[in-house]
This record gives C-alpha cells, structure tokens and sequence, in this order.
C-alpha cells in the first residue's frame, strides 16, 4: 500500500510520526480484522463440525396402548413412597391432573407422566413400582414406589481414581444417577474415551467405568488458503495441533498458528498464533489463552520508504459453568479478564498515539440447543473496559473529544441458526454489538472478510456499534456441498455526522467438499453495495484447503 502525504512539507521525523499516530486506522486495520477474523474463524469452525453431526429429532412412534379394563372402584386416593427427587410441589400438580383413574389406559397414562417427570430431569434409572393390592375394594388406593437410581463409584479403567473422577463427572446430593452429569463428563473427558454404565450389587446402584486408552488424543490441520490481504500477503499457511488430557487432567491445549507463505520474498508480511490451556472439572472451566498477531508494512511517503510495524498480545483468563443442560439444550456462563496490548512502530519508532494497553472484563451467556428441529447457538455478552492491570487511564495529553476511551462499555450479540432438510440446508448467523463509547480499533467491529461479509477481501469497515447477518442455502452431497450465500452489514461509530451508518452487501457462490481427511472449500464473491469511498475489486476468489490428521 502506497500513502503520498502530499500536504506535508517538512520531513520531519517527529511530525511523520505524530501524523501516523493520529492517523490509528491506516495502521492498525490488519492487526484489527486479523485478531477478530481468526477467533471468529475457529469459532465458526467448532460451530460447523456440531451441524455436521447434527440429526434431525425423529419422532417417535406412539407406545401402544395396553388392553382397556375398568376397574370395579375409581382409584381415588394415590401414595408415592420413596421419592425425594420431585418436590412436593410438582408431585401435587400431577396428582391434581389424575383425581380420579376408572381403567387401565388411565393408570398407564398417569404413571407415564410420572415417569417423564423424571426423565426430562436426567434420571433415567429411576424406576416405578405399581402396587394395585389395595385397589379392589370401596375405597381403592394405588401405591406407587420409586426406586430412584444412583450411582455407587466412578471406575477408570477399572480401578477408582478420586482426582480423576472429581474433576470429571459432577457431583450431585446422594449421589443420584443423572444423564446430563455423564453428559457433562463426556464432554470434559478425552475424545478417546469410552463410557461404559454397569450394575452394582447393591439395589438400585450402577457403576460408572470409563476406559482410556494409551494413546496420545492429538488433532492436528494443515491449511493453505488465500484469505489474507494483498498488502500483507493473501496466501497463508496455517498449523493447529490440539490435544486433549496429555496431563491426566482433562485439560484441552490448543496451540494455533498461520502466517503468510514465502514471507522472506517480502518486507510485507502478517503472522499470529495463539496457544490456550483449559481445564474442566465437572460444571466448570478455566481456561487461559495467549493471542498474538504481527505485521509488516512499507508505506511511501516524503520521497522514501517507511516500515510501519504493529504487534497486538491478548491475555485471556476465563472461568465458565454450565448453568443448565438437558438432553436437547445447554446454557453456559463465562467471565473472562482480557488484557490487551498494541504497538504500533514506524521505523522502529514507537508511535504512542497509536499503542495502548486495553483491560477488558466480560460477562457471556450463550446457548446452544435444538430449536425448529434445527441446531441453534446464541450468545449475549457484556464487556466493561477498566482502568486496572496497566490499561490507559483516557488522561492523555493529546486527548479530544474523539480519541478513543480505555473505559467504555459495551454490548455484544449472536445468533445462528442451522436447519437441515432431506437433502437441502439453510443456515443464518446474525451478529453484532452496541455501544454509545468511542472504542479503540481493536474493541470495533470489523465487516468485509470471509467470515462476516464475503466479497471484501483489501478493504473492510470498521465501527464502534453495528451488526452483519450471513444467509447460506446448499445442498448435503455425500462428498460436496454446493451452496449459495447472501451477506449484508452496516456500522457506525459513535462520534461523527454519520445518521445511518455504512453498508456491505455481498452475494456469494461455491462448494465446500470433504473426503476422507481432505477438506477443501472454493467461494465466488461479489460486492453488491459498498461506499463509495471504499476500494474493492468488485469480485473475489476464497480458497481454503485443509488435511486433518
């Protein structure tokens, strides 16, 4: 990228720099959509791996009904013995719905909403006796026991293991036996592991063994893609390993990079990586994760070359519970503590106007749940900027109304939703933010890349509020997934005489294709509607290839 800095007069190094620091888009554009680009990718990618597995909720055929007999008197009066699961309350609602039961189809029909009273609670080795003794006479009575399932140890590999198992599997009063716990262990177990459910010898017990083999749980993907910009490189590489309880903890490390390919050919050039260690123990998460991201760039100014240089570090630690989970929906809540880092160097000057260290608590509830007979993930967040841990203190000396605020305050949202047909798929995703604050560049919302809006590949928007919404319909192939995407964006920034915003709109067409450990994907973009201020090539070409090992 070429910048002629025609007005200015003097070569002066201190008023270059203090123009470069005062012009913060022009350099931190890259190290903004490359840092919000990659997390969204991953995300997105996580995301897409959950609808590849995804199948539709069949429904289920009627139970047929026993043989009809009337009873000679009306049950009237019903006794629960054994039951401490269900309150009160709820076991009164049910007897208020069967006052009185005149045959067999009723007594089946009540004892199966009993038995679903338990069961959409995750306690599926509950079991219910019927006891009719005393209901052959005037005053009939039904008896009802319960036998309410629990668990008697956690086996590994046949042998018990207390650390293991408490950081595992939930612990929950009287130890009963619930689904969604084991649930919830799978989840934080390795994906080598294999859960097998046992009786105990005492009544009513179960054992739960789980077997681990001895072998090392690592993923790993090589990329190649072009999704990078021209400025600093568009063809990229990109490595991912991922391993999960290499320590006997559970833990899940993932380590992460990409940069651009021949980078010694150029003095332009764009890299990150990113390395996070999470470790669950039952409900919960803690997690912690380093993000980098680097970039080169010669601009010409003044008759001469300038090496404009940023580096952007991320600190994320994290804590997050399951709030609720059954067997069709799960609610999470995160905090997370972001300490963020920018520098920005001309030169190898530091431009000060343009560096910064930012302090970020964030409080997210996301959701993830069938809905429609679709998968659908939504989340909502709210992020406080703060004056601790180092952040800018928005005391500067070259404050104006304008300058960006290290303490701000923020709203975040999501919404995707995937519903698959017999051989046709849609799928929606719906994001943004809001915020009154005037925000860093790092803390706006970036639109125009292949993750929000496709067919703005050199040059996007950035705004302090605004939202994208990507619209995708294909069609499920063995091997090949033909498909037809609309995107539409608009932002805004807080300061400034915009009224409405700017706008992308997008319309795109490819196929991603699977096989065996190969994925590979190729998109046709077009820019649809745009500023006119903006430079785009009007059409773009993504590829991305990938082998899984």
């Amino acid at each position: 990228m070429k910048l002629c800095f025609l007005s200015l007069v003097s070569n002066t190094p201190k008023l270059l720099y203090l123009f470069f620091g005062l012009g913060v888009s022009a350099l931190e554009a890259n190290l903004s959509s490359l840092n919000q680009s990659e997390n969204r990718r991953i995300e997105q990618e996580k995301l897409q791996k959950l609808e590849e597995s995804f199948i539709p909720t069949l429904k289920a055929s009627p139970k047929a009904p026993l043989q009809n007999q009337e009873f000679a008197y009306p049950i009237e009066e019903i006794a629960i013995i054994g039951n401490t699961i269900l309150s009160p309350k709820v076991l009164q609602k049910w007897r208020n719905q069967y006052k009185l039961l005149k045959d067999i189809q009723s007594l089946q029909k009540a004892i199966h909403h009993l038995e679903n009273l338990y069961l959409n609670k995750g306690y599926i080795n509950t079991r219910i006796k019927v006891d009719l003794s005393q209901a052959n006479s005037p005053q009939a009575k039904l008896t009802l026991r319960v036998l309410e399932g629990k668990i008697d140890k956690y086996l590994f590999n046949d042998k018990e293991n207390l650390l293991k198992s408490t950081l595992t599997f939930p612990r929950r009063k009287n130890q009963y036996f619930n689904i969604y716990d084991i649930d919830q262990g799978v989840d934080n177990l390795s994906n080598l592991a294999k859960i097998s459910i046992n009786p105990s010898s005492k009544l009513g017990y179960s054992i739960v063994n789980v077997e681990t083999p001895k072998k090392l749980d690592l993923e790993g993907k090589l990329n190649y893609n072009n999704l990078g910009q021209s400025t600093t490189g568009k063809a990229r590489a990109r490595i991912s390993l991922n391993s999960k309880d290499f320590l006997g903890l559970n833990e899940s490390l993932l380590f992460y990079y990409q940069q651009r390919l021949n980078p010694k050919k150029t003095k332009n050039n764009a890299k990150n990586y990113i390395l996070s260690l999470a470790f669950p123990f039952g409900y919960y998460h803690l997690g912690y994760s380093y993000e980098n991201s680097h970039y080169k760039q010669e601009l010409y100014a003044l008759n001469r070359i300038y090496t404009a240089q940023g580096d952007s570090t991320t600190q994320n630690l994290y804590l997050s519970k399951v709030l609720y989970r059954d067997g069709s929906a799960k609610l999470d809540l995160k905090v997370n503590l972001a300490l963020k880092k920018i520098d920005n160097l001309l030169d190898n000057y530091h431009l000060t106007l343009s560096s910064r260290r930012l302090s970020v608590i964030s409080m997210e509830s996301s959701y993830l749940g069938r809905i429609a007979n679709g998968l659908m993930s939504a989340s909502v967040g709210l992020h406080q900027g703060l004056k601790h841990f180092k952040a800018n203190k928005d005391n500067e000396w070259y404050r104006t109304p304008s300058t960006p605020e290290a303490k701000f305050l923020k709203y975040s949202y999501s919404l995707s939703w995937y519903k698959p047909f017999n051989t046709y798929y849609y799928k929606i995703d719906f994001s943004g933010q809001f915020t009154k604050d005037i925000l860093y560049s790092n803390e706006k919302l970036y639109i125009g890349d292949d993750t929000t809006i496709r067919g703005f590949q050199n040059n996007g928007l950035q705004g302090d509020k605004g939202f994208y919404l990507r619209n995708e319909l294909g069609i499920n192939l063995k091997h090949i997934k033909p498909f037809i995407a609309y995107d539409r964006g608009r932002i805004k920034n807080s300061y400034g005489l915009e009224d409405y915003g700017r706008e992308l709109q997008g319309i795109s067409v490819g196929a991603k294709i699977i096989y065996k450990s190969l994925e590979a994907s190729l998109t046709f973009s077009r820019a649809l509607k745009y500023p006119k201020t903006l430079l785009v090539n009007g059409k773009e070409i993504y590829t991305s290839i990938t082998w899984n090992f």
